[in-house]
């Protein structure tokens, strides 16, 4: 339906900024022409670090320090945010704990939406370390979620993320082993989940 571009803003792309930091998503259509700009946010710092579409509409992921739905659970939330291809906003998912959770990366499959990022508390299983790595899958609708926590006990960071039918690929860096020694100071990871986590 178009080309679609999301992060974040300190100014007013459109309407009045919320806060120091807004998100935001904007649609050109293939010849680059602008079609409509959504910006969003609270008072506090927000911002989109990625987006992906599908045929229902378009997805944009990041972190929040404020409350986009509901209450902020600790410093740094993560959030999940979808609009229709004319921009209408339909859902938003926000989520954490009580420290820092930010999310990096976000993509869609046939049936679900999947965010990756970091988390320095416990968002399911056992914390590991320092920073853990996450897996974070919704329903097209916002609906039907899993999470699925993993890390070393020093830092680990979930950055890009890919899914198809057969399942989900994250993809980022560890300062641990997470299969077999580290090599280095970091270590890159490629990570695979089946639809059901």
């Amino acid at each position: 339906a178009g080309v679609y571009a999301a992060g974040s803003t300190t100014g007013s792309l459109q309407g009045t900024n919320k806060g120091s930091v807004d998100g935001f998503v904007r649609k050109y259509d293939h010849d680059g022409k602008h079609l409509w700009t959504r910006q969003f946010g609270t008072s506090e710092s927000d911002g989109a670090h990625g987006v992906a579409a599908d045929a229902s509409g378009v997805y944009a992921a990041g972190p929040t320090s404020g409350s986009l739905r509901g209450t902020n659970k600790g410093t740094v939330d993560g959030f999940v945010r979808k609009y229709g291809h004319d921009g209408k906003h339909l859902w938003t998912r926000q989520f954490g704990t009580n420290l820092e959770d930010y999310v990096h990366g976000v993509a869609v499959g046939p049936s679900a939406v999947y965010a990756v990022g970091q988390t320095a508390g416990l968002m399911q299983g056992t914390y590991k370390g320092s920073s853990d790595g996450f897996i974070r899958m919704y329903g097209v609708n916002g609906d039907g979620t899993w999470t699925r926590q993993f890390g070393t006990t020093t830092a680990d960071i979930a950055f890009g993320v890919a899914a198809h039918a057969g399942g989900v690929y994250a993809g980022g860096r560890t300062f641990g082993s997470l299969r077999g020694p580290n090599k280095g100071s970091w270590d890159g990871f490629v990570r695979k989940h089946g639809t059901a986590g």
